[in-house]
């Protein structure tokens, strides 16, 4: 292991060919992720072909995979001696190599190698699966037929997704290992609002054609059409 080499240069590539690699560990035995769903739905007919129908839909997930960074930068930290850096023209350090590590997070110089715990190595990460999702969503649907060809449905949802890791691969250095309580906000996944309306429309048109010919080529023919809106991610 090689630490605070004089000259070294992480943001291109290391020196004499050393470079702060990542490393990922998978466990042999994972446990198996659980998902827990239970709706409550009514529905209701009324007068004229028209169906409404309301649910409450609600959905647990637990154990989901998330990542543990065993080298991520040291929060608490407030000054580190880096002799690599002595000298260096960024504001965090002086000319002594004495780095303000906060500071050095904040701008993100680029440097943030210099002051991991296992020296030489980038991000060394743990798959674990200690992750938890809840959703809630009220979903609502229309329905109406006529006695003119027309079939409508309308279905509208709205929901709110919270987790705190929206994939196991894809977590932010900032703190991944001290508190990941802090992750958990309204999911990558969460689109609040959809509306749904699709259609069917029999064309009217030769359908009591004389004509069979006429009947079974252009009589008989349907228009439909799916339209969704959704609100966008968080």
């Amino acid at each position: 292991i090689r630490y605070n080499i004089n000259g070294y240069n992480f943001g291109s590539g290391g020196f004499a060919g050393v470079s702060p690699a990542d490393l990922q560990s998978i466990p042999y035995f994972q446990k198996n992720p659980s998902v827990s769903q239970y709706n409550l739905n009514v529905q209701h007919e009324f007068s004229g072909s028209n169906v409404l129908s309301v649910a409450y839909v609600g959905t647990q997930g637990r154990h989901l995979d998330t990542n543990r960074n065993l080298n991520q930068l040291p929060i608490p930290v407030g000054t580190m001696n880096v002799p690599a850096l002595k000298g260096a023209t960024a504001s965090f350090c002086d000319a002594s190599g004495n780095c303000n590590v906060q500071n050095d997070l904040m701008l993100n110089s680029g440097d943030t190698n210099y002051f991991r715990p296992y020296q030489g190595f980038g991000n060394i990460r743990q798959k674990q699966f200690t992750s938890v999702s809840s959703y809630n969503a009220l979903q609502s649907n229309f329905r109406h037929t006529t006695g003119y060809g027309l079939t409508m449905q309308v279905a509208y949802t709205w929901s709110h997704m919270i987790d705190n890791s929206t994939s196991g691969y894809n977590m932010s250095t900032v703190d991944e290992n001290y508190d990941m309580s802090r992750w958990k906000a309204t999911s990558d996944l969460n689109r609040t609002s959809v509306l749904s309306i699709n259609y069917i429309y029999a064309l009217p048109f030769f359908k009591h054609s004389s004509s069979a010919f006429v009947r079974q080529s252009v009589g008989g023919w349907q228009v439909s059409g799916i339209t969704a809106i959704m609100s966008g991610p968080p």
